[in-house]
């Protein structure tokens, strides 16, 4: 007697072994196919131009503005900072700043964090945590410094430069502000906070909680933060 189930038995091995083929085809190609050339891991807006930072560690900048400000100099980075009149940028491979426009002389050694802000930058160094700020205004320092590139001592793991003032988050989380402390810029609240972020003349913070907590100058409503929970705040 024939056994009529054997047809069909042969057809779905077949099946299945072309499916088998298809995948590992699949695979291959996958495997063989470039990494994507469009991923960015960093962006930052400046006056009038933004950066952006390409996961290969490329940064490109546009906008309007000097031209020695959108020139990004040659190298791979791992930060970007876009200012006022300037930007700056932490290295790879040894984690030194760059920073290039106006007001673009950046201190020596290696640093973990930096921003750039109006005519001044502030950097976080790698070895001992501290804070250091440099730059000066184009308008003559003997007017517009505030103490903007005198920051605390202590370690900070993070910093943001705004328009005369800056604020830190200290390795235990607090937030620390100097420069001109006018409508309350510099006046940060207590807590314990995972990002902070510098304005003209106000800042911003997202609280260990996530909650976002913004001070200063609100003739706008823009200290008003919104409720619930938020990874990041730019100011």
């Amino acid at each position: 007697m024939r056994d009529r189930g054997g047809g069909g038995h042969k057809t779905l091995l077949i099946a299945l072994a072309i499916a088998a083929l298809l995948l590992a085809a699949l695979t291959l190609a996958q495997a063989a196919a470039p990494a994507p050339t469009n991923r960015y891991v960093a962006l930052d807006s400046g006056r009038d131009h933004t950066c952006t930072l390409h996961i290969a560690g490329r940064i490109h900048c546009w906008g309007s503005g000097p031209t020695d400000l959108l020139e990004v100099p040659e190298g791979r980075y791992s930060a970007v900072s876009a200012g006022e009149w300037h930007n700056c940028a932490i290295r790879r491979v040894d984690g030194g700043v760059v920073c290039w426009g106006r007001d673009s002389n950046a201190p020596d050694g290696a640093f973990s964090d930096v921003a750039a802000g109006w005519h001044f930058a502030c950097a976080v160094r790698e070895d001992d945590g501290a804070i250091e700020c440099w730059g000066t205004s184009s308008f003559g320092r003997s007017v517009l410094d505030y103490g903007q590139v005198d920051p605390p001592d202590g370690k900070f793991s993070a910093v943001s430069a705004g328009y005369l003032h800056a604020c830190g988050l200290r390795e235990s989380g607090e937030v620390a502000c100097w420069g001109r402390g006018s409508f309350g810029r510099t006046d940060a609240p207590s807590g314990v906070f995972t990002q902070v972020s510098s304005g003209t003349t106000h800042s911003c913070a997202v609280r260990k909680s996530g909650q976002a907590e913004c001070w200063g100058m609100n003739n706008y409503g823009q200290s008003d933060a919104p409720s619930g929970t938020f990874t990041q705040v730019s100011a």
